[in-house]
């Protein structure tokens, strides 16, 4: 969700970085760290479901269990002494040391998160102000909007609080925009002027909903890969890019709003840097993933843009 062969050398590097990312911590591994934490999962006699600081209400509101945290005082201890001896931030089970806030493990994530899916609402908003309901794929953008918001709001549930589920959902739900955006270029591209009576769309509709199903039943039952997960999005995003340029350069004389289209994927694939060049989180609060959602949030405006500058331009003679 990358532009000719800069998009194949982005995805490349994205998915080499977030291997190294996944393959092991070095913070969760150290002795100093596994001796703070046995100490303190001692000395607190921890109950697992119970909470530590019961009078916390916010940690007791998103789940802090008593191991839960042991293991981020002794995160944070372990990174202060790093720091004092001037040795690198590492990371603890896949994750940075962020500073917890209101009980939410990476806020900046999660408001950034938020952010993208008030601004799919708002661009929903002007859609309907600016475009006909008698458009073809008038309602259609309408299921993408919900997708996406429905998405970015399990976004946002993750990246306050990493659970099984919430991970899941997060994972699952960010796959169900790109099948969902991958139909929406299909129709918009290849459906004709009945998209929803044509056999050709039906058939593509029940391929991308077998793909998903697909795709979710193996992250569930097999094996739930995040290298497969990544390489799989990575796939359907590079098709979908390559598929989007293509279709520019054979209208950008004809419609003078395509550049916007363009420009949206162009700025895409340099916002991917943020999650190439990761790097320890600013302040305990924002690292490369965090400035990689808040990067998506004025995108939102530009890609809406086009799709309201298209559905006026095809609605111009018809409803006129």
């Amino acid at each position: 969700m990358r532009v000719r062969s800069l998009n194949a050398n982005v995805c490349i590097f994205l998915f080499l970085s977030t291997v190294y990312r996944c393959r092991g911590s070095l913070g969760d591994k150290s002795w100093v760290y596994n001796e703070c934490l046995s100490s303190c999962l001692s000395l607190s006699q921890c109950d697992s479901d119970a909470p530590r600081r019961p009078n916390e209400w916010t940690l007791s509101l998103m789940r802090w269990t008593c191991d839960d945290d042991c293991r981020y005082d002794c995160m944070h201890q372990v990174t202060a002494d790093n720091i004092r001896y001037g040795r690198p931030v590492v990371q603890f089970y896949g994750k940075w040391p962020f500073v917890r806030v209101l009980g939410a493990q990476e806020i900046a994530s999660a408001v950034f998160s938020a952010a993208n899916g008030l601004a799919a609402l708002v661009c929903l908003r002007d859609y309907r102000r600016r475009v006909s309901r008698r458009y073809k794929l008038y309602w259609l953008w309408h299921v993408n909007s919900a997708v996406s918001v429905h998405a970015w709001f399990w976004s946002t549930v993750f990246h306050c609080r990493d659970w099984p589920l919430s991970e899941h959902m997060d994972y699952f739900c960010a796959t169900s925009l790109t099948v969902v955006q991958m139909f929406c270029q299909q129709v918009r591209i290849w459906g004709g002027r009945s998209p929803f009576r044509s056999w050709k769309m039906i058939a593509l509709g029940l391929f991308d909903g077998l793909v998903f199903a697909g795709h979710v039943s193996y992250m569930s039952f097999v094996s739930f890969d995040y290298g497969y997960n990544l390489a799989f999005n990575i796939s359907l995003g590079v098709m979908m890019a390559a598929t989007w340029m293509i279709w520019c350069y054979q209208n950008y004389q004809e419609r003078p709003y395509v550049w916007k289209c363009c420009l949206f994927l162009v700025l895409l694939s340099a916002a991917m840097a943020l999650e190439i060049n990761d790097f320890p989180p600013w302040w305990g609060l924002f690292d490369a993933h965090s400035l990689w959602h808040l990067a998506t949030v004025p995108l939102t405006f530009l890609w809406y843009s086009f799709l309201v500058d298209d559905g006026v331009y095809e609605c111009r003679d018809k409803f006129s």
